[in-house]
């Protein structure tokens, strides 16, 4: 991984989302922070408050201006203290990245799931297949999410790999979903409009994440009446065909020749003593859904 910033916990890391990037910094120290692409600002702010008490920032930015601009410049400061009136903060400082995006035609990708808090492992695995175009993360990648510093396990891999040069897909998997800080998860990792599952757009290739949740029924005693996923995966289903509305902006628009769907579980495989007779039900409506 290259030279970043003390404040860093990994390089940035560019993760598609929509028609959209969402750049994610994972700071050790109280920073405030925003992207510079082509002389345009993209903050990372909560209605105009610039964002400090975090542990992971997020830019978000077209991807038309990215693809175009290929470099993007991450623009910080350091909080010493924030206080009601004239906080302690200090000059700008700037981190600057090349940016490939993905070409149309040829494109190599690497997929990674169950790392499960592993580093090394898998990011020498990826290194080993070669030169990539963009990196997926389908899920398991922290053990549980019962710490926090489990998720920069999730940027630690993608910044080793693609060193915020290279678009990277994420989705979520079940054990993510397990521990304390699984409801906060979404702050940390890609989302759309605080959702889980949405589509993307890299060169020729178009994709959904969808997100199955655990791998067991709701009422499983494991986890304790904590999740509510066949509501979850119903939610999904009606996403689902919204998307199939918008199919000439989606999978149909101009220029896609590739479609991939991307999920942790596999929702086609019914296993009675792991999903209900209800998640099933919902599962094969996606499946019809996909065969048209």
């Amino acid at each position: 991984m290259k030279q970043i910033p003390e404040c860093f916990a990994t390089t940035p890391i560019v993760y598609a989302v929509g028609s959209k990037y969402q750049i994610m910094v994972p700071v050790t120290k109280e920073t405030l922070m925003w992207v510079e692409i082509a002389g345009n600002c993209f903050y990372d702010d909560v209605n105009g408050i610039l964002r400090s008490n975090c542990t992971t920032h997020r830019m978000t930015v077209p991807m038309e201006l990215l693809d175009d601009a290929k470099e993007y410049k991450v623009c910080y400061r350091i909080v010493n203290e924030r206080k009601p009136y004239y906080s302690d903060v200090t000059d700008v400082f700037e981190y600057s990245s090349p940016f490939y995006p993905v070409k149309q035609e040829g494109a190599r990708f690497y997929h990674i799931s169950d790392a499960h808090n592993q580093v090394s492992a898998p990011v020498a695995s990826a290194k080993a297949f070669g030169e990539i175009d963009f990196l997926i993360l389908n899920g398991d990648l922290p053990d549980h999410s019962g710490d926090t510093k489990n998720f920069t396990t999730i940027h630690r891999i993608a910044a080793e790999i693609t060193d915020g040069e290279k678009p990277v897909v994420f989705s979520r998997g079940n054990h993510d979903m397990r521990g304390i800080y699984a409801e906060n998860i979404c702050e940390h990792t890609p989302v759309e409009n605080g959702r889980s599952y949405y589509t993307f757009r890299l060169g020729s290739i178009w994709g959904m994440v969808l997100d199955c949740g655990e791998d067991k029924y709701d009422y499983h005693i494991e986890y304790a009446h904590t999740i509510c996923c066949e509501d979850f995966s119903k939610r999904e289903l009606e996403f689902i065909k919204k998307v199939i509305e918008n199919a000439r902006k989606e999978y149909e628009a101009d220029g896609v020749k590739h479609k991939i769907i991307i999920a942790h579980d596999p929702f086609t495989e019914y296993v009675a003593s792991k999903i209900s007779e209800e998640d099933m039900k919902t599962y094969k409506e996606w499946a019809k859904l996909f065969r048209g």
